[in-house]
């Protein structure tokens, strides 16, 4: 074969996927329950006034998203009854427990009109396995539901839009795919006035550098969003 053919087959060859341990997936979700627990107790019970706390929660969602994209782009994910499939149901019912203590906190109103972090995780998991879907009806489906959903849910698109470009980053890292992360985040940056969901990627990066690794706990991290909601509620945390 020429050499210059075979360099043409090494540059036009498909970038391999990224796969994050599970050890840096389980630490960084541990990361962002402390820095949200930590920016919703400033939110709720001190009425934001602390500002390092309010950066600090910045850190949270970005996490979260970093760690959902990772598991959808995992081979395999989509499948029937697969980790897709899990999460979803598991994000659906943790989802539903959380809404009331989150609109409570918000000061209402009835039916709530912003919903929860976790409702956002749901519907990009659902988006994600819809759009795989064979079905056309099902394609158009995921589309309406994502334009539709993200104008209720917190950080809107773009905290959707940083969860997808994420993933499929992670599913084939070119250079065009990882400059649709830059600039899903500098949104999210701009949406927060904040700076910080910037680190979110680099915490990442270095935890699973270092093979960093925690005890998993099944479930804490659907349980723990609920309950540390309702347990701010019955501190009297609330709008000021």
């Amino acid at each position: 074969m020429p050499a210059d053919a075979t360099q043409f087959d090494r540059f036009a060859a498909k970038p391999v996927p990224i796969a994050i341990d599970n050890g840096a997936l389980e630490t960084a979700k541990w990361v962002g329950l402390v820095t949200m627990t930590i920016d919703h107790v400033n939110t709720y019970l001190l009425h934001g006034g602390h500002a390092w706390m309010y950066q600090a929660g910045r850190l949270a969602m970005p996490l979260f998203g970093i760690v959902l994209a990772a598991h959808l782009a995992c081979p395999g994910a989509l499948e029937k009854n697969g980790p897709a499939a899990r999460m979803s149901a598991r994000l659906a019912i943790f989802a539903l427990l959380a809404q009331i203590p989150f609109t409570l906190l918000r000061g209402g109103p009835w039916p709530p009109t912003l919903l929860n972090t976790l409702v956002l995780l749901l519907l990009v998991a659902a988006f994600v396995r819809l759009r795989a879907s064979p079905q056309r009806l099902h394609r158009m489906a995921a589309w309406t539901m994502l334009a539709v959903g993200g104008a209720a849910v917190e950080f809107w698109w773009i905290g959707a839009a940083a969860i997808l470009t994420v993933r499929s980053w992670l599913m084939e890292p070119t250079g065009e795919r990882a400059f649709g992360v830059a600039f899903a985040f500098a949104s999210l940056c701009v949406l927060t006035a904040s700076v910080v969901p910037l680190a979110a990627p680099l915490i990442v990066y270095v935890l699973a550098r270092n093979r960093a690794t925690v005890p998993r706990v099944r479930l804490l991290f659907y349980s723990y969003y609920p309950l540390h909601l309702a347990a701010l509620v019955a501190l009297g945390g609330g709008p000021k």
